[in-house]
């Protein structure tokens, strides 16, 4: 590792000295020697750990390995630094499913350090994916890493993934979510199928574009989400929860979009990141880094969709994001009309009778109303004890 500084050096000298406290000296040397490095690349889908493990073999070698825990799961973490060509790069690699730890911890570490290891459920669990974390000071190392990694991707891996900071870096979490059973026709009205319809076909066939859904809260906005999210059958998609909206300028972002290409990003009660500049100047970048996602080069050749919710009125957006080509539809939720309403009231068994125009939200308010109903009459006294 001749391009290592002389401290780096030192970190990695000391690295290789035994420990007992392995998890901590991995999240210290992760945190040191990956910071200082100028390029970095996260491998955001899990790999073949045979596969990869001949690999890194072949072309690193060893400096540690130890348990760590992350994310409420025990891993096993290695750091291997390369050789040969790869002799600028240093590499952690995650076996990516372990067992996860609960009230029995002490037992667990117990088990890890002790004599009980190789009884342990630990060595039971079948370890078939990894992942890998790559530092370098060429960035063209690490470019062709990833073409050698991505020959052994695992193909079952979540198309749904949450954006999360990991160690100060901006990385992928898959998530599962159960597939939505809700009633297009029914919960949004028979013109509203069609849309979505257009929806999906745009989305399944890759037309990068800005995706607008607006209304008062209570129409249905996150619930027709959940449903759209599980529709997507051809693209990865990132959830953007409102408090990361902040990474969409992050340095870290545009490598994980080059590392992760057609994806969509949903952002749920996005006003911070679509109100007019005009009106809100402390916004002003995250405006600029949606419009070059939807509509520029950049955006045009990682083919990047972004999905965005509010519950402002539209002319309060900026206007550059609702330009025709950028825009590829925007629909605004409202409450059901009367007739919409009561068929949906109907086919929930509720007693109401609808006198006006009525939200999603105030429709399965309903539930609790009629549910108060059912246990008040339970607990009436009836006859003479009422008296």
């Amino acid at each position: 590792m001749s391009n290592l500084l002389p401290s780096e050096r030192n970190y990695v000298e000391m690295f290789e000295k035994p420990s007992g406290l392995g998890h901590l000296k991995i999240e210290y040397l992760y945190n040191i020697i990956f910071g200082k490095f100028p390029s970095r690349l996260h491998i955001q889908d899990e790999l073949d750990i045979l596969k990869t493990l001949a690999y890194i073999q072949e072309n690193f070698e060893k400096l540690s390995v130890d348990y760590v825990f992350r994310n409420g799961n025990l891993h096993e973490t290695a750091f291997w630094r390369g050789l040969g060509k790869y002799d600028d790069v240093v590499m952690e690699a995650t076996e990516a499913k372990h067992t996860k730890f609960g009230d029995h911890l002490s037992e667990l570490v117990d088990e890890i350090y002790g004599s009980s290891q190789e009884n342990s459920e630990l060595t039971k669990n079948e370890i078939t994916t990894c992942k890998v974390n790559l530092a370098s000071s060429n960035p063209e190392k690490l470019k062709e890493l990833c073409a050698e990694f991505s020959k052994y991707t695992c193909k079952k891996t979540s198309k749904i993934h949450l954006l999360t900071n990991s160690y100060g870096d901006v990385v992928l979490q898959p998530i599962d979510i159960a597939p939505s059973t809700v009633d297009l026709e029914l919960n949004y009205g028979r013109k509203f199928v069609d849309i979505h319809e257009e929806i999906i076909s745009a989305l399944n066939n890759k037309l990068s574009g800005l995706y607008l859904f607006y209304g008062d809260p209570g129409t249905g906005k996150s619930s027709y989400i959940k449903y759209l999210l599980n529709s997507v059958t051809t693209r990865k998609i990132v959830y953007v929860p409102i408090n990361l909206i902040d990474s969409l300028i992050s340095p870290d972002f545009l490598p994980l979009l080059i590392s992760n290409r057609n994806l969509i990003l949903v952002i749920e009660d996005a006003e911070k990141a679509l109100l007019s500049r005009e009106e809100n100047t402390g916004n002003s970048s995250i405006v600029s880094a949606i419009l070059n996602l939807t509509d520029s080069f950049i955006g045009n050749a990682l083919n990047v969709s972004i999905i965005a919710t509010f519950n402002t009125k539209k002319d309060n957006i900026d206007k550059a994001l609702l330009r025709k080509g950028r825009l590829k539809l925007s629909h605004e939720f409202k409450k059901l009309e009367i007739a919409e309403a009561q068929k949906l009231i109907d086919s929930l068994n509720f007693e109401h009778v609808v006198k006006e125009p009525m939200s999603l939200a105030e429709i399965y308010y309903l539930y609790e109303d009629n549910k108060f109903k059912e246990d008040r009459d339970k607990d009436r006294i009836i006859g003479f004890g009422s008296l």
